[in-house]
């Protein structure tokens, strides 16, 4: 099983955005980018539980597809 699973990308005026679940502690992340593997991130800006991290979300990329 990959550590990281995208849920979303978007793309915004700075770059692109990647919404992400860490599948090991259930934590949700807003990071920069992820690799193809899904066992890397870089720059994270947000780590957090899912109503926080949708809460900066939409701050940062606008609305939030909810994810089920």
């Amino acid at each position: 099983m990959k550590p990281y699973e995208v849920r979303q990308i978007k793309e915004t005026a700075t770059g692109k955005r990647y919404l992400v679940r860490h599948n090991t502690y259930g934590k949700w992340i807003i990071c920069d980018s992820v690799n193809e593997a899904g066992n890397c991130i870089s720059n994270p800006e947000t780590t957090g539980q899912y109503e926080y991290v949708a809460k900066k979300w939409e701050k940062l990329c606008g609305k939030l597809v909810p994810v089920t």
